[in-house]
């Protein structure tokens, strides 16, 4: 690309180059500039004197191109409305919003130790996490199970319980495996005694100790024991014969002598639950239990993290034991933890063929949509945070497609449908059908507040929203021109919607779509970002900036929301807020994901080493380093250059050198500002240390948008000299 180039900024200075109309972008590190034998030294040495000497602009030329952007700024509707959102931004918004550790998007190849540490971080410590007393919380969920009554006569007349014990439980097992059978003969009495007709059918205990029982990626794992299910909401991999996906429920027996183990008993049944979550969709929250020869607790796990009862004497509360099992066990999917709105359509043996989900319109309508099977469901992996659920869903009367989304709002957060309100019918931004509240609350499965002994939590509400169906995520792309063009139109998008006063926060490419016809789509249409669920507005109070915690894709994060996991010691007020330019460098971690880890065509690269460099990017405890490093370390460049697969056009791998510097810039200049929080003002706000960055906002996305542009328009000249090259062939290879 031939242009003018950025010049090399002091961190004290803008970290953009002048922006003049009409006048082409420059080349900021060419292929003929990254020569490998090059000392890092000498590069930069060269690349600074290539900056200065093309760097000559006389003032009073710079002084009138400002003058004339500054004037047709005025005449930007957008761009006016950007500039008032923007200083409302850095008038008012310093801190973030706390991170939390998540085990989404975790290496799920990596060891269960791996895992249970990431889940440990994910639920929190154990000193915060609640602890409710047993018949408070559970007695009033399950007694309509079965009636005082009738519970006394099964432990009168069933022979399962004498003298105050359940007999068919050894008193001194040696071993965990010694439990086992005994405590599914007990369960599957109780559920015999009190199920309806055909209940063995329904619900039945198994041991599966030595079941693999697989997860959605590579691992299996055994839960010593698990209640096989069918139903509307199960469903079994073909050749399985029970799987996470067809369970109620599960359970794990100790020895007496290791009941104590709560943190190690936590991560074991919370790595258990977790796949549950991920293989039933539709779960709302999973129990289970752990048992003993004497005692039992209970387990509870929803999208505000984990519950647990003590240790409780089942043989001393064979009343209250009955009503647990059959609340685990129960064959209202509701009790145990599904939504009922979604059912799958099943054939022989639990194989799944379709689903059906109902919703309602905006007038309150009930609708119901068919379960479009040639598309995935996208579902997050992780067990605390938003739990979001996409489902690909077709109109079974018009065959219109939509998606419908299911998340759980932090208590005290905007609702996303009424940010979609906001941006309804602009391009670029997903179009919201319909939405659906008053579902669930995650308050509304642990009982009374008064019930617990130690602990808290913070509710999420369930949030069910429709929007129009667009094409597959970025990462599916087909074409060079697929993906930048999808790229470009979603940074257009995201500051159409930072002019009406949002800030997005979770650019990923699983929130940036490519349009329906891809690179044909409509202009404004070729990218669409959806998933407004961590978006904030410009203004917002003081005591709502920090409500929970929030989560992202750390991979895609930038470096400056990145350090929270690198220095878990800073305090929130040292947090910055996350701003527009912390958004603008998830699109460049993006474009490094799909530039190097996949071939122009989007089929996967052959592995080289500078992938690790990437994967490394995702791993929380590490990830500001790694991406301070990619940035800071311009012998980085010349790795990249070989690791490029060698069909990406030229000017694709110019595109990330130009955002790699644009970044670059962007992290030096807020290195020295991260610590600089200015005084609060009478009302309590801060205004944002990093303001003067952040003042030149439509310059930046100017500047950006055309750095696509240009890309573009090269790939299409390149396109067309192709073509027209192939044409010509046939007539010079005829016959004179």
């Amino acid at each position: 690309m031939a242009t003018t180039p950025l010049s090399e900024v002091d961190v004290n200075g803008s970290p953009l180059p002048p922006v003049v109309e009409d006048v082409e972008y420059s080349d900021l590190l060419t292929h003929d500039r990254l020569d490998a034998n090059a000392s890092d030294d000498e590069y930069n040495q060269t690349w600074a004197e290539d900056s200065n000497d093309n760097y000559d602009v006389e003032s009073t030329d710079e002084e009138d191109d400002r003058a004339n952007i500054a004037s047709a700024l005025l005449e930007d509707p957008v761009e006016n409305a950007c500039i008032t959102a923007n200083k409302s931004f850095s008038a008012t918004q310093d801190s973030g919003t706390p991170l939390k550790s998540t085990t989404h998007r975790m290496k799920e190849f990596e060891g269960s130790e791996t895992i249970k540490k990431h889940l440990l971080e994910e639920l929190g410590p154990m000193k915060s996490i609640p602890r409710a007393d047993i018949v408070q919380w559970i007695s009033p969920a399950y007694e309509h199970l079965a009636t005082e009554g009738r519970i006394n006569e099964f432990l009168s007349e069933s022979g399962e319980y004498h003298k105050g014990r359940w007999h068919v439980i050894p008193r001194a097992p040696k071993l965990e495996k010694q439990l086992y059978d005994p405590v599914c003969e007990l369960w599957n009495a109780i559920l015999n005694y009190f199920g309806p007709p055909g209940i063995a059918d329904m619900r039945k205990a198994f041991v599966t100790d030595r079941v693999p029982l697989k997860h959605h990626a590579i691992h299996t794992s055994s839960p010593d024991i698990c209640v096989e299910a069918s139903g509307p909401s199960f469903t079994l991999v073909p050749g399985e014969i029970i799987g996470f996906s067809n369970i109620a429920t599960f359970a794990d027996g100790k020895l007496e002598r290791d009941a104590l183990n709560l943190q190690a008993h936590m991560l074991q049944m919370g790595g258990y639950a977790r796949q549950v979550f991920i293989q039933q969709p539709n779960r709302m929250f999973v129990r289970c239990l752990i048992i003993t020869q004497r005692r039992a607790r209970l387990f509870h796990f929803d999208r505000s993290g984990v519950q647990y009862s003590p240790l409780f004497d089942y043989h001393a509360r064979p009343q209250l034991f009955i009503q647990l099992v059959l609340g685990l066990c129960s064959t209202d999917e509701s009790v145990i933890g599904l939504d009922k709105s979604f059912q799958w359509i099943t054939g022989p043996q639990g194989v799944k063929l379709g689903g059906i989900l109902e919703t309602v319109h905006n007038d309150k309508t009930v609708i119901k949509y068919d379960l479009d099977m040639e598309e995935e469901i996208f579902s997050r992996t992780s067990i605390r945070g938003r739990g979001t659920v996409c489902w690909p869903v077709k109109d079974f009367k018009t065959g219109e497609r939509f998606l419908v989304k299911d998340y759980w709002m932090s208590e005290g957060r905007t609702p996303e449908y009424e940010l979609l309100e906001k941006v309804r019918y602009t391009p670029g931004l997903c179009h919201m059908i319909s939405h659906e509240e008053g579902r669930a609350e995650t308050k509304d499965f642990r009982g009374d507040p008064c019930a617990f002994t130690r602990g808290k939590f913070h509710s999420r509400k369930s949030i069910r929203i429709t929007i129009k169906f667009y094409g597959t995520s970025i990462d599916n792309f087909k074409s060079p021109e697929d993906m930048l063009s999808a790229l470009r139109d979603a940074i257009q998008a995201h500051q159409v919607l930072y002019s009406m006063g949002i800030l997005h926060r979770d650019i990923t490419f699983n929130n940036i779509l490519i349009g329906n016809k891809g690179f044909e789509s409509e202009d404004g249409e070729r990218g669409v970002i959806i998933d407004l669920d961590m978006a904030i507005e410009n203004i917002r109070p003081i005591l709502d900036i920090c409500k929970d915690f929030r989560t992202g894709t750390i991979m895609f994060q930038s470096i400056t929301v990145s350090k929270f996991f690198d220095s878990k010691d800073l305090g929130e007020e040292i947090l910055p807020a996350q701003d527009y330019l912390d958004d603008l460098e998830s699109f460049f971690w993006i474009l490094v994901f799909l530039l190097f880890i996949y071939k122009p065509n989007g089929e996967k690269a052959p592995f080289h080493s500078f992938h690790d460099r990437i994967w490394e990017l995702q791993e929380q405890a590490t990830s500001y380093r790694q991406k301070s490093s990619f940035i800071n370390n311009k012998s980085i460049l010349h790795t990249a250059r070989k690791a490029i697969h060698p069909d990406w056009h030229a000017a694709c791998f110019d595109l990330f050198l130009q955002l790699h510097e644009f970044v670059h810039n962007i992290h030096q200049a807020k290195e020295v500002r991260f610590f600089d929080r200015m005084a609060p003002l009478p009302d309590g706000t801060v205004p944002n240390r990093f303001s003067d960055l952040l003042e030149d906002v439509n310059r930046t996305y100017k500047y950006i948008i055309a750095l696509f542009d240009e890309t573009l328009k090269e790939l299409k000249e390149s396109t067309a000299k192709e073509e027209t090259a192939y044409k010509i062939a046939p007539e010079e290879l005829s016959p004179g």
